[in-house]
């Protein structure tokens, strides 16, 4: 019997997660995915033969054949998973969010080749008011069964908790493991020190959204590149809102400053954050329930020694930010947004310095162990983490 299947989206933390994960027992497969289409068996024991690379489709934008990539991305993820579970039995399924695949895991679970799924929910997943009414309908029930029929669920930060157990009157309550630093676990820094001397450009990194921050920079953005000779990074999947806001952005004369890199792999991220002083995380709604969440993006910033640049309703991050002095901390409205951005650029060696020396001596450093340590019972109450 494997010890674990592991299956997670490729993020900047990934290298040391698939440490820790070996350290922990070798005795596993961990398959990573990535919007470029990939699918990589990153590790699997030698006694169980996988192919080790996998597309679910070929390059090009995200907006092109939508559903068909969806369909592939599913289709894939099965094969793999029955061409390990046909083999052997899994004591612990993993995943990395995503409901599907814990739907996958479900079947499978009910079949008796998964013991335990383990669902790294980590934060709030409910829709935001914006939404529509069909959506909102559909991810409730989704998010409410995936809750209740997983084995162990881990959650981070106490508000999003708080608020998903309120919304569901405590009835999700019996397998859940709050984690309160979760995604702080295997932060380590990625780039070398020191950093470069001159770095001129913001960031913004991840899926583009609406209410969060960017057309506000856009309206910045000629002022500060004719005082500072700021440029504004975008490094995100070449989404439908990705095509939008890059029509807004030229409506707003702000396309001169403005980098379009798409989607950058992980293996080269750190060649396309090196002149990024700062990285922006504007939340601007507080009824959106992405305040909630743990931005991927602020991980990526912080392991590699970018100042984030986040509003006060941007998530737990916020409050680890500011007692350890690593970002600047802004009201949501342009000119609050424009002093935060140049005191990144005022300050940032000294911000640099608080970054390192919290990776360096990371106070919520944890072993993967701890998600097996304590199997979750089914009548089990809440379980908070000292982390």
């Amino acid at each position: 019997m494997l010890k674990y299947l592991f299956i997670r989206h490729a993020l900047a933390d990934t290298d040391v997660l698939l440490r820790n994960f070996l350290e922990y027992d070798k005795n596993g497969v961990i398959v990573l995915y990535n919007y470029a289409g990939d699918i990589t068996v990153a590790h699997a024991p030698e006694s169980l033969p996988l192919k080790k690379n996998y597309r679910f489709y070929r390059a090009g934008t995200w907006t092109a054949n939508r559903w068909l990539k969806w369909s592939m991305f599913v289709i894939q993820m099965t094969r793999i998973m029955f061409s390990v579970l046909r083999r052997t039995r899994v004591c612990y399924f993993v995943v990395g969010g995503g409901d599907v695949l814990a739907w996958i895991a479900q079947l499978f679970k009910n079949l008796g080749r998964i013991e335990h799924t383990i669902n790294l929910l980590e934060d709030w997943s409910l829709p935001s008011p914006q939404e529509s009414r069909a959506n909102r309908i559909k991810t409730y029930i989704n998010d409410f069964l995936l809750l209740r029929m997983d084995t162990h669920v881990i959650q981070t930060g106490k508000i999003a908790f708080d608020n998903r157990n309120r919304h569901f009157h405590n009835r999700t309550l019996k397998n859940t493991v709050l984690h309160d630093h979760f995604w702080a676990w295997f932060l380590e820094r990625e780039v070398a020190l020191p950093v470069k001397s001159e770095r001129r450009s913001i960031c913004f990194l991840g899926n583009v959204r609406y209410f969060f921050g960017m057309e506000s920079v856009f309206d910045l953005l000629p002022e500060l590149n004719r005082e500072f000779g700021f440029r504004l990074k975008v490094i995100c999947p070449e989404t439908e809102l990705f095509v939008k806001f890059k029509a807004i952005a030229e409506s707003k004369g702000a396309s001169p400053y403005i980098d379009w890199l798409g989607f950058v792999p992980n293996e080269r991220l750190r060649a396309g954050l090196e002149d990024c002083f700062c990285g922006i995380n504007l939340h601007e709604l507080t009824d959106n329930n992405n305040q909630f969440a743990v931005a991927g993006r602020v991980v990526v910033y912080i392991q590699h020694l970018v100042v984030p640049i986040m509003t006060r309703i941007s998530g737990p991050t916020v409050g680890v930010l500011q007692e350890h002095k690593m970002g600047v901390i802004c009201e949501p409205d342009r000119a609050s947004i424009r002093a935060a951005i140049v005191e990144g650029h005022r300050a940032n060696a000294k911000y640099v310095a608080n970054l390192d020396r919290f990776l360096t001596y990371n106070p919520y450093r944890q072993s993967i162990g701890v998600l097996f340590a304590d199997p979750p019972q089914p009548d089990s109450k809440l379980r908070r983490s000292g982390a």
